[in-house]
Order: C-alpha cells, then structure tokens, then sequence
C-alpha cells in the first residue's frame, strides 16, 4: 500500500483532501443509511396505525423528514464530489 524509502520517508501517502474526501463520503453513507431507515420507520408508523389519526401525522413527519435529510445527503454528496475533483484537479 505504502512504498517506505530508506530513509523512513513514505513516498505514496494519500493527500489530505483524499484522506478528508474519504470521511466525508463515509459520514455520507451513515447519514444515507439512518435517513433511509427513518423512511422505513415512518411508513411502519403509517401502517400500523390503525386509524389513529395522531400515528398517521407521526409518521408522515418522519417520511418528511426522512426524504429532506436524504435531500440534503445526496446534494452533499454532489458537493463533495465537485470539491474533491477541484482540489485533486481531476
């Protein structure tokens, strides 16, 4: 993985944007994964209400919030993606 010099110098360490890019895009997976979860959670809510009007409102919010979060985690994707390809000049 690591070509190691010598010298005790590592010649093939990946850059700090590359190193940053990598945690963002794994903060961006969680975050994907819990809003996805939280749009299963809400439409278990709307389907075993029951009728009760209070559960029904509650997950629909849930949804909401759900499909706004998984908004925000896909135009965050694009935006890392455009930042990583100026930084790496790709």
């Amino acid at each position: 993985m690591f070509d190691i010099v010598l010298a005790g110098v590592i010649t093939d360490a990946p850059s700090l944007g590359s190193i940053i890019t990598r945690i963002l895009m794994w903060m961006l997976g969680v975050f994907g994964t819990v809003a996805l979860t939280m749009l299963v959670v809400g439409g278990a809510y709307i389907l075993t209400s029951g009728g009760d009007l209070s559960q029904v409102q509650k997950g629909k919010s849930i949804v909401l919030y759900a499909v706004v979060g998984l908004t925000v985690v896909l135009s965050s994707y694009i935006v890392v993606q455009f930042i990583g390809s100026i930084f790496s000049g790709a």
